[in-house]
């Protein structure tokens, strides 16, 4: 009966803020790596610039440089401490030009030694791990919270003094809970699921896809942070345990290399971990508050796809299908359409026809055999719904068709357009303008003040 009395929305709430600060870090890979790249350019086209300044002199003075190629590596060393070169220049022209090759050389020299787009890409890949730590912590306290009893499988000591100077059980248990949580992070990210099966007695965690590339993920950060990018022992015994085979592994000793890329796949693995992990936890610990669960976690797949987030969409519905079909029908042929639509713009059209082929969707509702029809791309049929279903539907309002991810390439044929004329009445008008349209009413000169 305690179940069905708690708010276990907050663990959707942690899934939600845990997936908005990975976006976070992808956010910053694709605004921040181009403009470091363009840092980059700019440096590099300045020395360009000043070795030409430099060249253009020494060309048009070639008597003045008859060593030049054997001397110039002398002739930069003798640069004194004031600025002044050990040999006098002839003019303030020479002067000038080898002042420039002076500060090109300085220039490739720190171009050289730096990258600024590796230092950043490394710095968000570790501040991926960063997010996941402090989601996992989160995430079990919240799950003890909600579930007391669960304290009573923490077999701690608790000082004497402790004990004496807390006010109430409250501060022991906080106290115990802490400890324990800072334990399981120090423990490698393996470890942690392994702890996580057995203090919940789940059958295994690890029996999803991306498994393996996760826990190859974990290995590089940990080459990253502590060995300077190099391949170790551990990093190749850790991968083959989790079953990943010799040929796609680098070589001990081998310097890995971190693409900006690599931040946004790590990314979407350790947020579909997360999620998976949360989920899961959810369901097995709350199995009465299974509606909650599942309207959470539907609403979770829609808001990736009102984002594009098309994979990530993906991702979730096959978990949805595979790990937490709903008990109630109706959601779960939601689920089934959401699926869809992260299939059709990722272009997968046999798991799309795969996917909307077990349900027969001429024995349901107008709304869902018009979603049948738009993702199938029979836009007559589509037209031919919207006009039955009217201004509005068992599931569908006026807003579906301007926001639904379902209508996004729908809403651009001409058997939309008049459709929606038709029922409402007037013509179609995007969010997009919409929101243009008063803009211009807010910055528009009042007819009073004219």
């Amino acid at each position: 009966m305690q179940d069905e009395q708690l708010n276990t929305d907050e663990i959707g709430v942690l899934v939600k803020k845990f997936v908005h600060r990975l976006k976070d870090v992808d956010d910053a890979i694709t605004i921040f790596v181009p403009k470091a790249i363009d840092e980059y350019n700019a440096r590099v086209g300045k020395a360009q610039d000043l070795y030409k300044k430099f060249l253009d002199f020494k060309n048009a003075n070639p008597e003045q440089f008859p060593d030049f190629e054997d001397d110039l590596e002398e002739e930069l060393e003798g640069e004194n401490n004031d600025g002044q070169y050990s040999k006098v220049a002839c003019d303030i022209q020479e002067h000038e030009a080898l002042i420039a090759m002076n500060q090109a050389a300085r220039i490739y020299m720190a171009v050289d030694n730096s990258n600024i787009v590796s230092t950043l890409s490394q710095a968000l890949f570790l501040n991926l791990f960063s997010i996941l730590d402090a989601f996992s912590g989160e995430l079990l306290e919240t799950l003890y919270r909600l579930k007391p009893e669960l304290y009573r499988t923490l077999n701690k000591a608790v000082s004497f003094d402790i004990i004496m100077a807390a006010e109430n059980i409250d501060v022991i248990k906080k106290k115990i809970l802490d400890d324990e949580i800072e334990s399981f992070r120090r423990e490698s990210y393996v470890a942690q699921f392994e702890n996580l099966e057995r203090r919940f007695k789940l059958g295994t965690l690890t029996n999803f896809s991306y498994w393996k590339a996760f826990v190859e993920y974990t290995q590089k950060r940990n080459v990253l942070m502590h060995c300077d990018g190099i391949v170790s022992e551990q990093y190749i015994q850790v991968c083959k345990k989790a079953g990943i085979k010799d040929k796609q592994l680098p070589k001990v000793g081998e310097r890995l290399k971190l693409e900006s890329v690599d931040v946004l796949v790590a990314s979407h693995i350790i947020g579909q971990t997360g999620i998976m992990l949360a989920y899961t936890l959810w369901n097995k610990l709350f199995p009465k508050d299974r509606e909650s669960l599942d309207q959470n976690l539907h609403n979770l797949c829609f808001e990736f796809l009102m984002e594009e987030s098309w994979l990530h969409g993906a991702d979730v519905g096959e978990f949805i299908e595979n790990s937490l079909p709903p008990n109630d029908a109706a959601t779960a042929k939601m689920n089934i359409i959401n699926l869809a639509i992260a299939y059709k713009a990722t272009k997968k059209s046999d798991r799309l026809n795969e996917t909307l082929s077990k349900v027969d969707w001429s024995l349901l509702s107008l709304d869902f055999r018009l979603a049948e029809s738009v993702l199938l791309d029979q836009y007559d049929k589509a037209a031919t719904y919207m006009k039955k279903i009217g201004a509005e539907g068992d599931y569908i309002r006026r807003g579906s068709y301007h926001e639904w991810p379902l209508f996004r390439e729908f809403r651009n044929s001409e058997e939309f357009l008049d459709a929606y004329k038709f029922v409402y009445q007037e013509a179609f008008v995007s969010n997009q303008a919409i929101e243009m349209n008063e803009k211009v009413q807010k910055i528009a000169p009042k007819e009073d003040a004219l």
